[in-house]
């Protein structure tokens, strides 16, 4: 049988008529690229918009006149593609799909569905636009994606859908290009989104249901970089990871791959690629269950998260008291608070959240501690931000801890909470907001050799 790979191309690979071209090479050199997954055309510029953030912009507005001034924008974005590319497609191609858009937009009594559809409308049109430059087959990611009827992603229904639908892929050599992003509820007449990111999701579900040799994820870096570079100044290439350590530092903020994209292919153990569109001689950053790595770093990389506040809660011989944790952790379960971290001490404990859910709700959560327990005090801190220092290197060794603080204690940086995984590979540590950058350019110095 041959040998199969799932592609997953972002934004940046496909922002324009040149750099699909690029995209189109790369796929033609490997003939076991046969499951081709797209995003939508990313930002032509720095300072411009991607496809995608003009499409939520039109989503946004309330009546029909401003839904078609805007789709002017995107239609011009698609066409310049469309004419650069040479690819013989109709001049009325674009008028007529747009023009269903906008018919379908009118019909959707629910704001978050009309959002959802119109949102997923890119990658549609960049597969659709791209199966005919490429000479793929176009699948049509509502037919093989499932929601249910509240939204809720079916994975189940997932997994048949793309085995019925891709499984040929595994025996022939036709190749499939495959929008991200989006799905269907099971009638197909209301499309569903993952969050931003989420044609890494599409493509890893796809790898890890049919068990494919590897799965690439086609970006515009090197590879996995140990800090952001917007950061730290040409950051280093890792490259070798083990999906453990991909999880947390995506979650903790690296964009590289959306987070959850991980789960699917580290459960099938499916060998992932991190490449770059543009430097395609660069085999960039392996991902595996077990990484050996080719150096002695006991980090492999550094993330942070901004916006974060910690509510304090604090009474004598916390310890002691059964039940008073597990019941102000209720509370917060009451109003579907997501926590981050719940650090402990004899008389306190913290719960960390983000800033923008406990604004809704400081005021609720005192007023019911305060209700429950006559003698806990409450303090909030806001404007934190969560650094994750990861690596599996890191685990059983002496002095890392002393290390990480020692470089944090030279930023003149008040570090307000502490978090260890019982896993031993990452160390979490709050900050400031304004003082996230420099503790992220200290810590970098610090392990960036070693």
């Amino acid at each position: 049988m041959l040998r199969l790979t799932v592609s997953k191309f972002g934004g940046s690979s496909l922002a324009s008529a040149k750099i699909i071209k690029k995209v189109k090479k790369i796929i033609s050199e490997d003939i076991a690229r046969r499951i081709i997954v797209v995003s939508a055309p990313g930002k032509l510029a720095p300072h411009s918009l991607k496809v995608t953030d003009m499409l939520y912009n039109i989503a946004l507005g309330t009546n029909e006149y401003y839904w078609s001034q805007l789709i002017i924008l995107v239609k011009k974005r698609f066409a310049k593609i469309v004419n650069d590319l040479k690819i013989g497609i109709r001049d009325d191609y674009l008028d007529n799909e747009f023009s269903i858009i906008l018919e379908e937009m009118s019909k959707f009594n629910s704001k978050k569905e009309r959002v959802e559809y119109v949102m997923s409308r890119g990658e549609y049109l960049t597969a659709k636009i791209l199966a005919k430059f490429f000479g793929c087959d176009f699948i049509d990611a509502k037919k093989i994606i499932k929601f249910n009827e509240d939204g809720s992603f079916n994975q189940k229904e997932t997994c048949d859908c793309i085995k019925k639908t891709l499984l040929s892929a595994k025996s022939g050599e036709k190749r499939f290009i495959v929008p991200g992003f989006y799905g269907a509820n099971f009638s197909e007449d209301v499309i569903c989104t993952f969050s931003r990111g989420g044609s890494d999701l599409t493509a890893s579900l796809i790898a890890s249901v049919l068990e494919v040799d590897l799965y690439e994820n086609w970006t515009d870096v090197n590879g996995f970089l140990m800090a952001d570079p917007q950061v730290v100044n040409s950051p280093r290439v890792v490259k070798r990871m083990t999906y453990n350590e991909l999880q947390e530092l995506a979650y903790s903020g690296a964009r590289v791959m959306h987070d959850r994209a991980i789960e699917p292919v580290a459960i099938t153990g499916i060998p992932t690629q991190i490449r770059n569109t543009f430097n395609k001689k660069c085999l960039g950053t392996s991902i595996c269950l077990s990484a050996q790595s080719e150096r002695k770093s006991l980090i492999t990389g550094i993330a942070a998260r901004s916006q974060f506040s910690i509510m304090h809660f604090e009474t004598r011989y916390l310890n002691q008291e059964v039940g008073i944790m597990a019941s102000i952790l209720d509370i917060f379960k009451e109003k579907n608070i997501s926590i981050e971290h719940t650090p402990t001490g004899i008389d306190s404990f913290g719960v960390v959240v983000a800033s923008r859910v406990l604004n809704r709700h400081e005021d609720d959560i005192t007023n019911k501690v305060h209700e429950s327990f006559d003698l806990v005090n409450i303090t909030v801190e806001h404007n934190l931000s969560l650094i994750a220092i990861v690596g599996r290197n890191m685990v059983g060794k002496y002095g890392v801890a002393a290390r990480i603080f020692t470089a944090i204690a030279k930023t003149k940086t008040n570090v307000h909470f502490i978090s260890q995984c019982s896993n031993e590979i990452s160390v979490i540590i709050g900050v400031l907001d304004k003082d996230v950058n420099k503790v992220i350019q200290a810590l970098y110095k610090e392990f960036k050799k070693t």
